[in-house]
């Protein structure tokens, strides 16, 4: 992808991630501190941010780790906004999902990475997402991980950007939805994070249209942070962003260089 993380652009400074998920914790992430914004819980009878699952802060981590343990994120300036809508077991209610985009629409969210997906479409999920998108807010889905065609809820919803996964030849990968309409490819085999344990942190490998969708939620705040100079406005960012990442030039694996020197 080129992501560089020793590139002087597109590092997504000032521009903030909302990861819709089950929290994250970076108590053994220094590289975080300054850059987590306040989030929230939507879970019953769960107050803390801290990830009891693991999976909010893998993805965190994707999109913006800034070089703990040797593992960098494409957007390592790019301020973490946690907002729990699911369990210990990975669970979440369409009440707390649709809540928590609402929460993190109205609290700063340039991004919002939605790394879940469900069989049955809801409407309250959808309304909110399409809400978001309308402001331009940049709502990044994956697109689930069953070897389907098309993506699950909720990135089919409206407004939504849909993320499938491709391993490293560039054919759709073995934890991926097929593609059917206009969408994203991402890498989505073997993406490196972080997990927290109880000593620290350690790494692990990552399959799945959920690390393909952080991966494109950290381009998509690279791409904005690039941006501000030449286009002054949220809107004006926001449209060219998207239209550089649904319009990559054809035959070509998703690059971060060549989307953050158009930009600019």
């Amino acid at each position: 992808m080129h992501a560089d993380p020793s590139r002087s652009d597109g590092r997504g400074d000032g521009v903030v991630i909302a990861f819709i998920d089950t929290g994250f914790t970076a108590a053994a992430m220094p590289t975080f501190v300054g850059r987590i914004v306040q989030g929230v819980s939507e879970v019953e009878k769960q107050t803390a941010m801290d990830d009891l699952n693991g999976h909010g802060t893998e993805m965190a981590v994707i999109a913006a780790g800034g070089g703990d343990a040797g593992v960098w994120g494409v957007a390592p300036r790019a301020g973490v906004l946690p907002v729990v809508v699911a369990d210990a077991e990975g669970h979440a209610s369409p009440a707390a999902v649709s809540e928590g985009i609402r929460w993190a629409s109205a609290h700063g969210a340039a991004v919002i990475n939605i790394s879940l997906a469900a069989s049955i479409p809801n409407l309250e999920v959808a309304q909110a997402i399409n809400a978001a998108a309308a402001v331009g807010i940049l709502v990044v889905v994956a697109a689930g991980d069953l070897g389907l065609p098309g993506p699950e809820f909720p990135a089919s919803a409206p407004g939504a950007i849909a993320v499938y996964g491709e391993d490293p030849s560039g054919k759709i990968g073995a934890h991926s939805n097929l593609p059917t309409a206009v969408a994203v490819l991402a890498p989505g085999e073997r993406i490196e994070s972080l997990v927290q344990t109880e000593s620290g942190v350690r790494k692990l490998l990552v399959n799945g249209t959920s690390a393909a969708a952080a991966l494109v939620s950290g381009v998509l705040a690279a791409c904005l942070s690039a941006a501000t100079h030449r286009y002054p406005t949220f809107e004006g960012r926001s449209s060219v962003c998207k239209d550089l990442l649904l319009t990559r030039r054809g035959g070509q694996f998703l690059d971060l260089n060549y989307i953050v020197e158009a930009v600019k």
